[in-house]
């Protein structure tokens, strides 16, 4: 992997692949503080591509990612966003009828056109919701 703008090494990310590329976004870093950045790596060209940060949801740990085939839905303990890697741009979640963003490492599943949150590692363990855009 080419380290020419890849991301700060962390824990606790979320990332999801493509198709034909590998996204990360959020997490801790080595200082054990929340991160919201990321980056976006082209294993064809092997190179690093930095995310944009404005928009982007609070800084969160423990996010999940799913790919609907356009965007990257990104699921955390500070809530949701749409990010589009083609424009670079994020996209704040509805938080109406949502799943509560307070999981730590839910399941997240995409249907083809509705995000499914289901458990984590706190009191949401036994409970679960359902996100359409």
């Amino acid at each position: 992997m080419s380290e020419v703008n890849a991301p700060q090494g962390r824990k606790k990310y979320g990332s999801v692949w493509t198709g034909s590329e590998y996204i990360v976004w959020g997490g801790t870093l080595a200082n054990d503080k929340e991160t919201n950045t990321g980056g976006i790596y082209d294993p064809e060209i092997n190179q690093w591509f930095s995310m944009t940060t404005e928009g982007a949801p609070t800084a969160s740990d423990y996010s999940v990612a799913v790919w609907t085939g356009t965007h990257v839905i990104f699921w955390s303990t500070s809530g949701g966003a749409l990010y589009n890697p083609e424009t670079d741009t994020w996209t704040p979640l509805r938080t109406n009828n949502s799943p509560s963003g307070q999981r730590t490492r839910p399941l997240a599943v995409w249907t083809g056109s509705q995000l499914i949150i289901l458990g984590g590692n706190n009191s949401a363990m036994n409970t679960g919701g359902i996100w359409t855009p």
